[in-house]
């Protein structure tokens, strides 16, 4: 299973195929629930690792600003 998704959460493109087997629909919500958390999870541990190198400075007083 190949997705794009946005920020945001929306999806850009998804391709899948069953390979071996086909898979059901409860599967694949399955896999798009495990696919979220892996990514909001992935991109906290990143701005957690710019913010300790302090490269996050910047962009979180721009957006303080930006309000």
């Amino acid at each position: 299973m190949n997705l794009i998704m946005t920020g945001s959460g929306g999806f850009i493109q998804s391709q899948g195929t069953g390979e071996k087997t086909a898979f059901t629909y409860n599967e694949l919500q399955l896999f798009l629930s495990k696919l979220k958390k892996s990514l909001a999870r992935k991109a906290l541990e990143s701005i957690a690792e710019k913010y300790k190198k302090g490269e996050m400075k910047n962009e979180v007083s721009n957006h303080c600003n930006e309000k």
